[in-house]
């Protein structure tokens, strides 16, 4: 059976409504008290080329902080119902996190990696005319340090890929809400669905997480070597992207496959 710290990954780096997912592992940030916008921006939807807002800012100490300690800028900006979106947080130094709330602070939407690497990215359709809020802020405690944040239109292509992420990220939840279940083979039906979307939209990050979540169902099964090859391609596909926590996520769980084998060696090779 599969041991109590094999890691099951969750994605809160989709683009997902927060009220539509309760999510295991979301990071949670709590109400947020607003301090003074960094910016106030008229986004510009006359340039059909460049983007539409682009800005650097630095996460430093003085900056307000989000219930669970995390320093947040916040940037301010009028949008169109209907105009469609896509937002960039970028950090060289921080794992990015990236919150859109309308003028009354309710949140629309959120994310960590949707980006390349540990960078945030959400696309997302505005649903009124009015004033709109980005928070800036780190996925960690106590991350701070320079940030680029780009606001550019979103074409129909990317707001549909957008829509398929949320897709596959509600078929990723609801696999992980029947594998602690011990709904197994459901959790595997959903999980292979959300692999299906994943590699339609060629979103490499979140085939790889659903990759090592099928592995530990058939974990679960006893079935170590169908394990091992499911660990092994969610291993070869996060260093291909160099998502660095996923490889470490899988080198855990090809060590306790190994481990379970009784082939011992090979399991201290990779824990």
């Amino acid at each position: 059976m599969c041991k109590l710290n094999q890691k099951l990954i969750f994605l809160p780096f989709l683009n997902m409504p927060f009220s539509s997912v309760s999510w295991l592992g979301f990071i949670s940030f709590g109400l947020i008290s607003l301090g003074t916008p960094n910016v106030f921006a008229q986004i510009d939807d006359t340039d059909d080329f460049g983007p539409l807002l682009q800005l650097q800012g630095s996460l430093e100490d003085g900056d307000p902080t989000l219930s669970n300690g995390n320093l947040y800028d916040i940037y301010l900006f009028e949008g169109q119902e209907n105009q469609t979106i896509k937002i960039d947080l970028e950090s060289d130094i921080f794992d990015t996190y990236l919150i859109i709330q309308d003028s009354s602070g309710s949140r629309i939407i959120e994310n960590d990696d949707g980006g390349i690497g540990s960078n945030a990215q959400i696309t997302v359709r505005l649903p009124s005319d009015g004033q709109y809020q980005i928070i800036v802020s780190s996925y960690n405690i106590d991350e701070q340090g320079a940030y680029r944040l780009t606001v550019f239109e979103a074409t129909q292509e990317e707001l549909s890929q957008s829509e398929l992420q949320a897709e596959a990220a509600m078929f990723l939840q609801q696999g992980i809400q029947q594998y602690h279940s011990s709904q197994y083979r459901e959790a595997l039906q959903a999980w292979e669905r959300a692999l299906n979307i994943s590699r339609s939209i060629g979103d490499f990050q979140a085939e790889a997480a659903v990759l090592g979540n099928i592995g530990i169902v058939y974990q679960s099964f006893g079935d170590y070597e169908q394990a091992l090859d499911f660990f092994g391609q969610s291993l070869a596909i996060s260093r291909e992207i160099g998502d660095r926590q996923g490889e470490g996520i899988a080198f855990n769980n090809l060590g306790l496959a190994y481990d379970n084998l009784g082939q011992y060696q090979q399991a201290i090779d990779f824990l």
